[in-house]
């Protein structure tokens, strides 16, 4: 299965918890004024029918919970928390392929490289020893 998420890849675990509330949560903001995903017309549309649901979910947990479980559900931490993330999904899909996304809502270049170097150089390598696809099942 292949994942897709943003992520912040940081030594710092502070940090990197901040950048991904910062980042990430401006870009759940974005994509839901892009989309209108509070709006009433989505119900109606087939190809945005998925969406519809992000009203309710509004209106009950409040905009601030939602932003909160996007960011969550990305890949963002230490290179030793994301390992661990990683495992946790896998413990419940099965292997996975990632694809990441470094840059997101405006956050600087230095920030962006640090991010993906530190990814590139702690964790792909752990990654890459891991059991081959096909070899872990889902729980």
């Amino acid at each position: 299965m292949m994942t897709a998420d943003l992520c912040v890849c940081d030594e710092s675990a502070d940090r990197a918890y901040e950048m991904a509330h910062d980042y990430i949560g401006k870009y759940f903001g974005s994509f839901a004024d892009h989309y209108e995903i509070f709006g009433e017309h989505l119900a109606e549309s087939k190809s945005y029918a998925n969406y519809s649901g992000a009203k309710a979910a509004r209106d009950t947990i409040g905009v601030d919970a939602l932003v909160k479980a996007f960011v969550d559900s990305n890949i963002w931490g230490t290179p030793k928390q994301i390992l661990e993330k990683y495992e946790e999904r896998c413990a419940v899909v099965g292997d996975i392929q990632a694809s990441v996304t470094f840059s997101a809502s405006g956050m600087s270049f230095d920030d962006v490289k640090a991010s993906m170097t530190s990814y590139a150089t702690k964790v792909m390598p752990e990654l890459r020893r891991w059991p081959k696809l096909g070899s872990r099942k889902a729980a």
